[in-house]
């Protein structure tokens, strides 16, 4: 990638053999930002807006990230500038390798999951899931296993359109041949795998998941929710594009270019949560092998 100037960290190449790359761990990601502080919604407007940026410049040069999460979203000292970086999974546009293990699994879209072709739709679903959790500091899908995920989106959204599970490569993993789901629950006593029928499942929406802070603007708050409406979308052909997320009425609005935080000691307890989930999720192939990243 050429580009300049971007929300995006650069690559030297996609892929090398027998490449040997040190990665040091620092709390320069998001990830980090959830150790002492909550960000307040100005602050994921502003973080919201670049990483929409990257995926358009993403979508410019037909390259489907595939492992967009908190962790690989870096941020300079300022706190007002975000980069995406780690393109180890990364894959060019329209070469869909059916995989139900691609992109970490919290942030994972359903289409994956159930093994039907995917776009950059996919890293749209992800990045929603990290704005939820910019503003939360919570999880929004802590599936311990690919069953576990679509139970929680269909929580979260209701159904899956029949036409889509019909398509589905992996359906079957999950669903009957009269395309009820089954919940698959690991029984330690037993050592087997229980499987229990759900039907008419009741839809949560994603605004019920998330409560106003003292301060903020209850129609950016509206504006919020109803993006993140848009994004979680289970049909991919229907989810928002990132055109329209960048026209949206969340990001349209005055930003503010500093990101402000409230201290809150409690936040350190979530983040050790958080991180003890993010050891258990399993990680992606990686299909590009490594590649050198410059900041």
């Amino acid at each position: 990638m050429k580009k300049k100037g971007t929300n995006l960290v650069r690559g030297r190449f996609l892929y090398w053999k027998n490449c040997q790359v040190q990665i040091v761990k620092t709390n320069d990601t998001v990830s980090g930002l959830f150790l002492v502080s909550w960000l307040k919604l100005t602050a994921v407007r502003t973080y919201s807006k670049q990483l929409f940026i990257a995926l358009k410049h993403l979508k410019d040069c037909s390259i489907l990230h595939c492992d967009i999460k908190p962790d690989n979203i870096l941020v300079n000292g300022s706190r007002n500038l975000l980069k995406l970086c780690d393109f180890g999974s990364a894959l060019p546009a329209g070469i869909n390798v059916i995989t139900p293990v691609l992109v970490s699994r919290f942030y994972r879209a359903p289409e994956i999951i159930l093994g039907l072709p995917y776009d950059h739709s996919l890293d749209m679903w992800s990045v929603g899931c990290c704005l939820y959790e910019l503003y939360t500091g919570k999880i929004l899908f802590p599936g311990g296993t690919n069953n576990g995920m679509l139970w929680l989106h269909m929580e979260l959204k209701g159904p899956f359109p029949k036409k889509m599970l019909r398509k589905g490569a992996f359906t079957t993993q999950h669903f009957d041949q009269d395309l009820n789901f089954h919940a698959t629950d690991e029984n330690l006593m037993m050592k087997k795998a229980v499987n229990k029928l759900c039907m008419n499942v009741k839809p949560k929406g994603v605004g019920a998941k998330i409560s106003s802070f003292a301060g903020e603007d209850p129609k950016m708050l509206s504006s919020f929710k109803d993006l993140l409406e848009k994004i979680f979308v289970l049909d991919p052909q229907k989810r928002l594009t990132v055109s329209q997320a960048l026209s949206h009425p969340f990001i349209t609005g005055p930003l503010l270019y500093v990101p402000k935080r409230h201290d809150d000691p409690s936040r350190r307890r979530r983040f050790q949560e958080i991180e003890g989930r993010r050891r258990l999720r399993d990680k992606p192939q990686r299909w590009f092998g490594q590649g050198e990243i410059f900041p």
